[in-house]
């Protein structure tokens, strides 16, 4: 889990609902970590990708394609030593093709149903939904308030805040039928994984 969190999250940006449907968060570690995380649904197909970097090199993920980058020093000993600005680092690269296909939403519920039915290991575990809830709460607040968020986080004036939120939603009346999709026991074709 971070040590902080600073999130702007844009609510109906794209889309006609109560909602964010654009969201930038970056996050702190106590190590010295940063991260960022962007999403939006104001794109399509869209992109997802994951990006790790560290001391040695980076690993990209995108697509069916896994990259792989090694560094023959460590980036911060060749800094902290080399006398020209952002000297070359020898590297190798490899490309690892991902075996299996993603089943994005299916897939976890699936393995859900098989932890309970076969005593499958899950794959999300209970306590990593709630550190998502955590940083997902604390997102909102951030952007709430302007301000970047400790974890643990004021509890108690997030949900305020949310309270004062929801004394001013509306319903959405002007959603045309046509428009409203029957997805009863299923997911839309949007959100399923590659295939």
């Amino acid at each position: 889990m971070p040590k902080s969190i600073r999130a702007k999250c844009a609510v109906g940006k794209y889309h006609d609902i109560e909602v964010e449907d654009d969201v930038t968060i970056t996050a702190d570690y106590e190590n010295g970590a940063t991260a960022c995380f962007i999403t939006t649904t104001g794109e399509f197909p869209g992109t997802n990708r994951l990006e790790i970097t560290g001391d040695r090199g980076k690993i990209v993920v995108e697509g069916r394609t896994m990259t792989v980058i090694r560094l023959e020093k460590p980036e911060r000993e060749v800094s902290a030593t080399a006398k020209e600005s952002f000297a070359f680092i020898p590297f190798n690269k490899e490309e690892v093709e991902i075996d299996g296909r993603s089943t994005a939403h299916v897939g976890i519920m699936q393995n859900f149903t098989n932890c309970i039915l076969h005593g499958e290991p899950l794959l999300s575990p209970g306590y990593e939904g709630i550190n998502e809830l955590t940083i997902s709460n604390a997102a909102y607040l951030s952007d709430w308030t302007g301000k970047e968020i400790t974890l643990p986080m004021d509890e108690e004036l997030f949900y305020q805040m949310l309270m004062e939120r929801v004394k001013t939603s509306k319903v959405k009346t002007n959603v045309a039928p046509s428009k409203i999709e029957d997805l009863s026991g299923t997911y839309s074709a949007r959100w399923h994984g590659n295939k």
